[in-house]
């Protein structure tokens, strides 16, 4: 299991970490204080986001993860909006 880190620079002095797990494709976020930076971020990586880590409570850590949050749970309802018909089709066409 191999684990990327990208720097996403926030704030002034302050940066966020986009990780990456290349097996899986899991997309975890770290310290989004700034959420339009670190949304451009995710967007930028293919809009995909599995998990936020805060690692303390400071708002030059956690400022921004309520909108990145609601985000996230944004595409997990269209993701699952579109299993059933996904479902539909495979099993037209016998898979």
């Amino acid at each position: 299991m191999a684990v990327t880190a990208e720097a996403v620079p926030i704030l002034s002095d302050n940066y966020a970490w986009l990780l990456r797990e290349g097996t899986s494709g899991a997309v975890a976020i770290v310290d989004p204080a700034d959420a339009k930076a670190c949304i451009a971020a995710l967007d930028k990586a293919g809009g995909k986001l599995d998990l936020i880590l805060l690692t303390h409570h400071h708002s030059d850590h956690i400022a921004g993860a309520d909108e990145v949050r609601a985000l996230q749970l944004q595409d997990r309802r269209r993701r699952r909006r579109r299993a059933p018909a996904a479902e539909a089709r495979h099993r037209a066409e016998g898979r």
